[in-house]
């Protein structure tokens, strides 16, 4: 449990550092913006795929979740679907409250002063990729590792290609996402039925 909480605590200190510098800083601020720049001369090519996967992505995975979900109040093992929805949403909610009560000062010419730290869209697809693995049986859990994190990876890339988000508020929901799953996260419950005892 201790491990569990040290773990969350670093997470959102890294979070709370990263928005100091890249947010609160004027060199934080240009690093940032000329990645974000950089990142839309990719634009042109990939907008067709953007414009759908912005959106999609984190409806992919809660569906997948859903399913993940399904599986395991059938399985009697309804504990860990309520933890990690409490995660998804606590996410969100604070995702959205950090975009509102967080201010971008303005330091220069460094793009527009509106906060976007964090990325709503890359922390409820980072929640809900956290969740599915959580939820999936280990060995399924172990196969889907790489593809969940390309399709998180997806989701930072077409926040940013699509002049959505600079990398330092993609960076940020992943932080945010880990630190918050870190804290509600079931350790790995028994995936299979339980057996009814057996009376003579």
């Amino acid at each position: 449990m201790a491990a569990r909480w040290v773990t969350a605590g670093v997470l959102l200190v890294a979070c709370a550092l990263l928005y100091a510098v890249a947010v609160g800083t004027a060199a934080g601020q240009t690093v940032d913006i000329r990645l974000f720049s950089a990142a839309q001369a990719w634009n042109p090519t990939l907008e067709p795929l953007v414009a759908p996967l912005r959106p999609g992505i984190p409806v992919v995975l809660a569906v997948a979740c859903g399913a993940a979900a399904a599986v395991r109040l059938w399985r009697a093992a309804p504990g860990p679907v309520v933890r990690v929805g409490v995660g998804v949403g606590v996410t969100v909610a604070v995702a959205l409250l950090l975009k509102r009560v967080l201010e971008r000062p303005y330091l220069g010419d460094a793009g527009y002063v509106e906060n976007t730290f964090p990325s709503g869209h890359v922390a409820v697809s980072a929640a809900l990729a956290l969740a599915l693995l959580t939820l999936c049986s280990p060995a399924a859990a172990r196969a889907l590792v790489l593809p969940v994190a390309l399709v998180v990876a997806a989701a930072c890339v077409v926040n940013v290609v699509g002049h959505a988000h600079r990398p330092a508020d993609t960076l940020g929901a992943l932080l945010l996402a880990a630190a918050v799953h870190a804290t509600v996260a079931p350790a790995r419950a028994r995936f299979t039925r339980p057996v009814a005892a057996v009376h003579p």
